[in-house]
């Protein structure tokens, strides 16, 4: 089921192409930054080319384009449509921005730092992100959702630059990080970046139809085959590896709880689990079905079924 699609845009990589020795090198730190911090706040993932994305554009309730500054106009155009019309967008990148325009991002540029660092809030204190280039902005439009840092304080030294805008446009909404978030993001793996690009992306996603609330380890796909809805649950923890240049472990550890929240005008006719044995709680109210899982050890799966009897 589409949740959030990641922009690989293949314009952008055959343009910023490198050659390393007689090795064409692509460029793909972004993506995988993007995808790695999406799914670490669970969210369900599809990763789409040009051509693939503008063919099923409206399907998914949000769209991420990570540092694409090369992307086509043709893609660009189809982007702000999308928005337009409803659509859920969140763009980073210093060079992206004049690629969208200031109209549309509902800020002015001020200024271009290059091989900058910045520190920006998270959930737990604040985290320095390092960018090649950071577009300082000032909001015309667009909503400031926190401000950017000159040190790790939250209360000292703060510039009245923000670290990320929103902005309605018509009936959708676009949310903007002007720095190379997500490079860092894959460069570094900070629990606090990651906190960082999360509460980003839920004010420019909203509330999705799925909604899950897990430990960082857990990775989320949502599939449906015929009546049932299979939301699955990936485990990437790690015990201690047996040798010290050896990834094999000895012993995974289960964790959680999970909490799957599906909004749906009606009661399932039937719930259960897959793939592993986990303690379930099930409530429906209000056009909210809750499922907690007591934990999940390697792969297991709640299958939302509204057939009475699954087989």
């Amino acid at each position: 089921l589409p949740q959030v699609a990641v922009l690989h845009s293949e314009q952008h990589l055959w343009k910023t192409i490198r050659t390393k020795g007689l090795r064409e090198v692509p460029e793909t730190a972004i993506v995988r930054g993007a995808v790695h911090a999406l799914l670490e706040c669970h969210y369900g993932v599809d990763i789409l080319d040009e051509w693939a994305l503008q063919q099923r554009l409206r399907e998914f309730p949000a769209v991420v384009v990570p540092e694409c500054y090369a992307l086509s106009q043709e893609m660009v155009e189809a982007l702000k449509d999308y928005v337009r019309e409803g659509g859920r967008l969140l763009v980073t990148g210093s060079k992206t921005f004049d690629r969208y325009g200031a109209a549309f991002l509902g800020a002015a540029s001020q200024q271009v730092n290059e091989k900058a660092v910045f520190f920006v809030p998270s959930a737990t204190g604040s985290v320095a992100l390092y960018s090649g280039e950071w577009r300082l902005l000032t909001p015309t439009r667009a909503k400031p959702l926190c401000r950017l840092g000159k040190t790790p304080l939250l209360d000292d030294e703060l510039l009245p630059n923000p670290a990320a805008i929103i902005n309605q446009v018509e009936r959708g909404t676009v949310a903007y990080i002007p720095a190379d978030v997500f490079r860092d993001f894959q460069n570094n793996r900070y629990t606090m970046t990651k906190d960082f690009i999360g509460s980003v992306a839920h004010s420019a996603f909203g509330t999705l139809d799925y909604r899950v609330e897990a430990p960082t380890a857990i990775d989320v796909a949502i599939r449906q085959k015929g009546r049932h809805i299979v939301v699955h649950f990936l485990n990437r923890a790690s015990g201690i590896p047996n040798r010290a240049n050896c990834g094999a472990v000895d012993e995974i550890p289960r964790v959680g709880p999970i909490i799957l929240t599906v909004r749906r005008k009606t009661a399932p006719k039937s719930i259960k689990t897959a793939f592993e044995n986990s303690d379930m709680s099930v409530a429906f109210k209000a056009g909210k079905l809750t499922v907690k899982l007591s934990s999940v050890h390697i792969h297991a799966a709640v299958v939302i079924s509204d057939e009475p009897t699954l087989r």
